[in-house]
């Protein structure tokens, strides 16, 4: 999972990438928070997730081969 959203925010050309694990109040990991100063989505973007499966023209990105995790 880390892997893919590195690989994500590389492709958004991202120079900074960060994690952040948040505990619940006894102390567990509840949610893991993940930012980057990439290219936010476009609208188009966002569109395409609908399509998943349409395919995928950014053919020079890392994940332009698939649907996640070095397809």
């Amino acid at each position: 999972m880390y892997r893919e959203l590195i690989q994500n925010a590389n492709d958004a050309t991202a120079t900074e990438i960060e994690f952040q694990f948040l505990s619940d109040e006894s102390g567990n990991i509840s949610r893991i928070k993940v930012n980057n100063n990439g290219t936010r989505f476009a609208d188009v973007d966002w569109a395409r997730i609908v399509n998943i499966g349409s395919g995928n023209d950014g053919q020079k990105k890392v994940g332009g081969f698939g649907v996640g995790f070095y397809s």
